[in-house]
């Protein structure tokens, strides 16, 4: 294995600095939550980038954890593929929104995004579209396979996420295919984004929030 990078640094002071203003705006205190897993290079890739993020503000708090640990076991996060980390809102409650991935390159925007809808004010949505989300009445598992130097994904990833947040039966994961192989394989990922629904149906391509409604419509 690698030998783990020490004194490595993910956020420069430039980019330290734009989400110092972003997470002013962040509304309810969350909770990065760091799940371990067997790869130690990415677990400390994902502990140290967490880490980073939450020195940005206050309202933004980091707790490592076992994948056996009580607490975790207790939120109804899919624990199959890990090193990852999830967003818990205000009351500790798992946000549907699991990066099974070290939030970086161009999915650093999206993460922030992630962070910024569950903590509040969120993205606005028009009231067609927030009706159209909260008319999903069936349970929706979305595996999102993306890589962090793909400028495609963000879209699909941010719609998707978009959606969790505004509706409990839906709960997103995203997944880097190039440390999680078998994924890739499994649904012969042939490029990405690729959208997996309930582990069954695969989409690709660059999507809006309504292009994914419209898919999340038809399940």
């Amino acid at each position: 294995m690698k030998k783990i990078e020490k004194n490595k640094k993910f956020l420069d002071e430039n980019l330290v600095n734009k989400l110092k203003e972003i997470t002013k705006l962040f509304e309810t205190n969350i909770e990065l939550a760091i799940i371990k897993g067997e790869n130690q290079e990415e677990t400390e890739d994902i502990i140290q980038m967490s880490t980073e993020i939450a020195a940005t503000s206050e309202k933004i708090s980091v707790r490592v954890y076992e994948k056996n640990n009580v607490e975790i076991l207790d939120k109804g996060i899919d624990l199959t593929k890990l090193p990852a980390v999830v967003i818990l809102n205000e009351n500790k409650e798992f946000s549907r929104i699991k990066y099974t991935a070290v939030p970086t390159g161009h999915e650093l925007s999206s993460f922030i995004l992630a962070m910024y809808n569950v903590s509040g004010p969120g993205q606005k949505l028009t009231d067609e579209i927030l009706g159209r989300i909260k008319k999903l009445n069936k349970k929706i598992n979305i595996k999102l396979g993306v890589v962090l130097n793909c400028t495609r994904c963000p879209d699909t990833v941010q719609s998707s996420q978009r959606i969790a947040v505004e509706n409990k039966n839906i709960d997103v994961e995203i997944i880097d295919v190039f440390s999680h192989k078998d994924f890739k394989t499994k649904y012969d990922i042939i490029n990405v984004p690729a959208m997996v629904i309930n582990n069954n149906k695969l989409y690709f391509g660059q999507l809006s929030i309504e292009e994914v409604l419209e898919i999340l419509e038809q399940q």
